[in-house]
């Protein structure tokens, strides 16, 4: 595995613009940019442990690099994909239904195993395909024998044997992926598959926040939580067994980590096939030709808008936005861009009686209800339609019912009642 299995063209890097051709690797100069992945390492020897704690500790206060594992023996360690291990810390694969997969066969065959998860129910598996072959393909995984330089970039929430540690195993720039061969080859093959897919979609995390970046925008992703939770999903039991509709579900539901830079996994098209038109309200729409599951009424649940306009309440802006509809034909969820009320959303929810929108993530520019809403703050509404919840853009100061008022700070998680006010505590 010296080499990242040579041959591991499949599905080895679809996405990960770049990591150093050298372990000194910079961390590409984007401010609050996460770019790192890390493994747990176990030690049975304490001298090994405290020399390696104390290497890494010199490493980042001095903002210098040494290779922390030289001359340790890895024989005598036990190490582990930090992805797989905080998930079983928080119990995601406590549940015979969600356990973690061993897959059999290579590094190779089981990347392409996970990716395959989506084609028969979306497009995503060619967007993480187009990463793979392109951007993080195998000659763009650039060995090192000596280390890489530590990110500190994966939040660490995660209470730690008290002889084990986290180790920096992977770091990006837009040269490529600059990997630790010794330590990838103590993962086991699962592992390995894993860590290719959390560098995928690392990659992909990084291309949704370099556009956020170039518009003066805050990075969603500092560290690699969401990453994380993406990759220890993708290896439980229970995504292979999800219907289309809940794939795309929660697909949107970690849209800050694959929405920005490639919608391709909402569209869903069959190119070279005809595809069958359908009207409701005097609007045309395509039937998602992989989601073809229906109401027991007969009522259709998936559709494609085919050409932007007002649907409902909406003007929906992507013309290949997916829309979930309720038993009547109304609409439930847009998972796309769309207009309400002059206002520009993302992935949002409507109520079935009155159509109005329940909430969904605010992508405008300017306030909602004279209120600096931050942007991509995932807002609700009361039923009345004034605001419920949001995450604050600036100070402000909100009344409360008893005649006080309450200062409340940019970022601070607001809660509304339908009159507009804020609770007194």
């Amino acid at each position: 595995m010296k080499n990242l299995n040579k041959k591991l063209t499949l599905a080895l890097l679809t996405i990960i613009p770049a990591l150093s051709s050298s372990a000194h690797a910079d961390s590409e100069g984007i401010s609050g940019l996460g770019n790192g992945g890390d493994v747990r390492v176990c030690f049975n020897n304490k001298v090994d442990f405290q020399t390696v704690l104390r290497r890494i500790k010199v490493n980042k206060e001095n903002n210098d690099y040494q290779d922390v594992l030289e001359g340790i023996n890895l024989k005598n360690v036990e190490v582990r994909l930090f992805d797989f291990v905080s998930a079983e810390k928080r119990g995601v694969f406590d549940e015979p239904q969600n356990a973690l997969i061993e897959l059999p066969g290579s590094v190779r065959d089981i990347v392409e195993n996970r990716i395959n998860v989506f084609a028969e129910k979306t497009d995503f598996d060619k967007t993480l395909r187009e990463v793979i072959e392109g951007p993080l393909a195998n000659e763009n995984w650039i060995p090192s024998s000596t280390g890489v330089i530590e990110i500190d970039d994966s939040n660490q929430k995660t209470n730690m044997p008290s002889n084990c540690m986290l180790v920096q195993i992977a770091v990006q720039t837009d040269l490529g992926v600059n990997y630790d061969d010794r330590l990838f080859g103590e993962l086991s093959t699962t592992e390995k598959a894993g860590l290719i897919i959390h560098e995928t979609a690392y990659y992909l995390a990084r291309q949704s926040d370099k556009i956020r970046n170039s518009k003066k925008a805050p990075a969603f992703h500092t560290n690699s939580t969401a990453v994380r939770a993406f990759t220890s999903k993708l290896f439980s039991k229970d995504i292979s067994t999800a219907s289309g509709g809940a794939l795309i579900t929660w697909l949107q539901s970690n849209v800050r980590l694959l929405g920005h830079a490639n919608r391709s996994y909402i569209k869903l098209e069959i190119l070279g096939t005809e595809r069958t038109v359908v009207e409701f309200e005097g609007a045309a729409f395509y039937l998602v030709e992989r989601m073809k599951e229906r109401f027991s009424n007969g009522g259709i649940k998936y559709v494609h808008l085919k050409n932007p306009e007002f649907f409902g309440r909406a003007q929906i802006v992507d013309p290949n936005s997916i829309i979930t509809l309720y038993p009547d034909g109304k609409i439930k969820n847009i998972f796309g861009n769309f207009n309400y009320q002059d206002r520009l959303y993302k992935t949002g929810t409507f109520l079935q009686d009155t159509g109005n929108l329940r909430s969904a993530t605010f992508i405008s520019y300017d306030k909602l209800q004279g209120i600096s809403v931050k942007l991509d703050s995932y807002v609700g509404f009361h039923l009345n339609g004034r605001l419920a919840f949001f995450i604050l853009g600036e100070d402000q100061v909100f009344p409360t019912r008893s005649g006080k008022s309450v200062e409340m700070k940019s970022n601070d998680y607001v809660q509304l009642d339908q009159d507009g006010y804020v609770d007194d505590e």
